[in-house]
């Protein structure tokens, strides 16, 4: 399995934090994850643009500080359960699975290189290949909430 179709795997294996697939962005990322296997190069930079469009108009640049962002706001089991009696008070099931999702989110989220890198060899055609290299980029960082 390529390291996209994992990325795509480990947004859909979400569990806790599964409500943050409601949020536009992250529809759209998954989209785009979609898009880069996907059989026409016109819908992989559509959904490379569109996802990037919804990041931009957030007032943000790092797709990490949204997700950041996203899941601090999540309202979920695990945030209710830590809010009630502090993170000791999250029954181990609980927080296991908030755990899963976020080394799923950590592993999904890549640099718009690897993106561009991996619709490149999909693909395959030189005429195109100067439009999806040259496609902006947005910044990462390692994401920060566990």
């Amino acid at each position: 399995m390529d390291y996209i179709s994992h990325a795509r795997l480990a947004i859909s294996s979400l569990t806790v934090y599964r409500g943050i697939l409601k949020n536009p962005a992250v529809k759209k990322y998954a989209d785009l994850l979609e898009a880069v296997h996907g059989a026409d190069v016109r819908n992989f930079v559509d959904a490379y643009c569109g996802f990037y469009y919804v990041i931009l108009s957030s007032g943000k640049s790092s797709v990490t500080e949204y997700i950041d962002e996203i899941i601090e706001n999540d309202d979920n089991a695990f945030t209710a359960a830590a809010s009630r009696g502090g993170r000791d008070a999250v029954p181990i099931h609980l927080y296991k699975a908030a755990e899963h999702d976020m080394s799923a989110l950590k592993s999904a989220v890549f640099a718009a290189s690897s993106i561009k890198e991996a619709a490149e060899k999909n693909f395959c055609e030189e005429s195109c290949a100067d439009i999806i290299r040259g496609l902006p980029e947005w910044e990462t960082s390692p994401i920060k909430k566990s």
